[in-house]
């Protein structure tokens, strides 16, 4: 892969019902000289596995995971 000049970070929790058209629509760009990098916060729904799925197709794809044990992580509510 080449270097990229664009980073896509797309935060996702619990969105399986979205999140292949959202990864769809940035990977459909007209500029192709970026990475997707999907951050998936817990989710416990198959959100993750569907990220996953396109990463092992698309290297421009990166998948993360938040821890869920850190006791200092702030969460969505920002407690």
């Amino acid at each position: 892969m080449s270097p990229v000049s664009i980073s896509v970070v797309m935060p996702a929790r619990n969105s399986s019902e979205t999140i292949e058209a959202a990864i769809e629509s940035i990977l459909r760009q007209t500029y192709r000289d970026l990475e997707l990098i999907v951050v998936d916060d817990n989710s416990t729904d198959n959100t993750a596995e569907i990220a996953r799925e396109y990463a092992s197709a698309d290297e421009r794809v990166c998948v993360c995971a938040l821890p869920d044990d850190d006791p200092e992580r702030i969460g969505w509510n920002g407690t």
